[in-house]
């Protein structure tokens, strides 16, 4: 049965060469992903830590029951001035800084926002942004 099997993987000595290939590429390049995938994570991790050294408290207004929450929901809203300076007046606070984030759609000559979203829209980058999008 033993000197079968190597006849037949010696008669086929390309189909073996390209099968161990296979194997060898496909294990390769899950390796590669696993790698590539806890690399992203750990600098996107670090890099969160980096933004968020020294905070220790987050104060938010508290969004509406039943309102929908997330990046661009326009739920969250500052913190009243008043607020803020008794937050600041409190015995162990070093510092108070405020933030407003969220979304804002670019109108074009036209006054009406581009038909699609694109990659250029974002901060810095206009410059790339194709004419005619703007134009519809």
């Amino acid at each position: 049965m033993f000197r079968a099997m190597l006849r037949g993987m010696l008669a086929h000595r390309v189909r073996l060469a390209l099968t161990a290939l296979a194997i060898t590429l496909g294990t390769s390049f899950m390796s590669a992903s696993f790698v590539f995938t806890t690399t992203l994570n750990h600098s996107l991790d670090s890099l969160f830590a980096q933004a968020s050294a020294g905070i220790d408290v987050i104060v938010q207004h508290a969004a509406p029951g039943g309102a929908v929450t997330g990046a661009g929901s326009g739920s969250s809203q500052p913190i009243a001035q008043p607020i803020a300076a008794r937050i600041r007046a409190l015995p162990d606070v070093a510092a108070v800084d405020g933030a407003v984030s969220g979304r804002a759609v670019l109108l074009g000559r036209n006054g009406k926002a581009p038909s699609q979203a694109a990659p250029c829209c974002s901060a810095g980058t206009a410059s790339h942004c194709r004419a005619s999008s703007w134009s519809r």
